[in-house]
This record gives structure tokens, sequence and C-alpha cells, in this order.
């Protein structure tokens, strides 16, 4: 009996996962992000597929760290990373990155310009990004 309830409460959490995972595509999908391809990606990998501690704590969903000179959605700090108040609050700020860095560049320069600023593991975070946008045919 306790393992059926254990596996049921997997079940439902699961469901809420992929739930939320579609709710914050079409929020991506709504809003004028250029590559949003691109941007469904990172999503995925910074968040870990919901399982970061970013995601949890802070409902921080592309791993943005507070910014010091932009506007932001952001309400506070923690484990160095911005924290938001809603994911889409996460997903809003993200495009406020995009229009102030990012606005003018082509799809190459946007995968360098997240390669050397985004990301701290350099070329590899484009190329991961990719494999990331094939392989769940974003």
């Amino acid at each position: 009996e306790n393992i059926k309830y254990i596996q049921t409460e997997i079940t439902i959490n699961t469901r809420d996962t992929i739930q939320l995972k579609q709710d914050i595509f079409k929020e991506i999908d709504r809003l004028p992000f250029r590559f949003k391809s691109v941007i469904k990606a990172q999503f995925l990998v910074e968040s870990s597929h919901f399982t970061s501690a970013l995601v949890v704590e802070n409902k921080n969903l592309f791993g943005i760290r507070l910014p010091k000179n932009r506007t932001t959605l952001a309400i506070g700090e923690n484990l160095n990373h911005a924290v938001y108040k809603t994911y889409e609050d996460s997903v809003m700020d993200r495009l406020l990155y995009d229009a102030l860095y990012m606005k003018d560049l082509s799809e190459e320069q946007y995968y360098s310009y997240l390669d050397r600023v985004y990301a701290r593991a350099g070329n590899n975070y484009s190329k991961m990004l990719k494999s990331v946008i094939l392989s769940n045919s974003l």
C-alpha cells in the first residue's frame, strides 16, 4: 500500500513537471524572442529539467545572476543567482536580457555571445544547446 502511494505521488509530480514545461514553452512562443528554440534549449539545460536548486528555490529557469546594471524582474538573490516571484517573471527577465544585449545579433552571433558571456562552458555551451534542440525537436 505504501509503495502504491509513492508511485502515485511520483506520477503526479511527473505530470506537473510535464505541464509546467509545456506552459513555459507556450510562454516562450508567445513572447518576441528571436531564437525561440535556443531559449527553450537554455531553459531545459539551465533548469536541469526542473531539478536544479535555482528552479526549486529561486524560480530561476535560465541561471540568471542578479543584474546590477539593468532593469530586472528579480526580487532578490539566493545561491548567487536571481530570485523570481514566478516562473513567468523568469522568462520575462530573460526577454529583457535579450532585448538589451542580443537584439541585433544573427543566430551565429547569438550563439557566440552565449559562449563568451552567458555561460562558463565556453564553446561547448552552444554545442550543447544545438544538441538539445536536435534531440528535443525544438
